[in-house]
């Protein structure tokens, strides 16, 4: 597992997580993991089905919600949001090494109606984890953006 980042008291994010990561999460207070990665990776040291045995049986909440960067849907984030608001304590959302994972993340927290999509790049860039890929990126500001909308005609 990469270096864990936190996004605030319930979130942090990284990369993935081995059986030896998932006992420390849950030592350290974890009470769930969120798994962006999709089955048949590469790099997998747990691929999904395994990895949400390993949790469960660690007494962590598990859930998968596959991300590639060529698939990217609003559903994703909304699946991340209600994984994070289900948890009862604080969440550890990973993907191979983190860009996944701090970008959605940071929109499925992101509730104030001003933020914008190069708000949060520039909060996933502070936090060291860089959304460097284009079509990640562009997804952060369109998604960021349509939840702006949302919220502001929801006032």
């Amino acid at each position: 597992m990469s270096e864990q980042r936190q996004l605030s008291e319930k979130v942090a994010v990284g990369g993935q997580p081995t059986l030896d990561d998932l006992r420390r999460l849950r030592e350290q207070g974890f009470a769930a993991v969120i798994n962006l990665r999709s089955d048949g990776e590469a790099n997998q040291p747990l691929p999904p089905g395994a990895e949400g045995f390993a949790a469960k049986d660690l007494g962590l909440s598990y859930s998968h919600v596959p991300v590639t960067l060529t698939d990217l849907d609003p559903e994703q984030v909304r699946k991340v949001r209600a994984a994070i608001d289900a948890a009862g304590g604080p969440v550890y959302v990973h993907c191979a090494a983190g860009q996944r994972a701090v970008a959605l993340s940071l929109l499925a927290t992101a509730a104030e109606p001003g933020v914008r999509g190069d708000d949060l790049i520039a909060r996933a860039a502070a936090t060291g984890l860089p959304i460097t890929d284009p079509s990640l990126a562009e997804f952060v500001r369109t998604q960021a953006e349509r939840d702006r909308w949302e919220l502001l005609q929801a006032v």
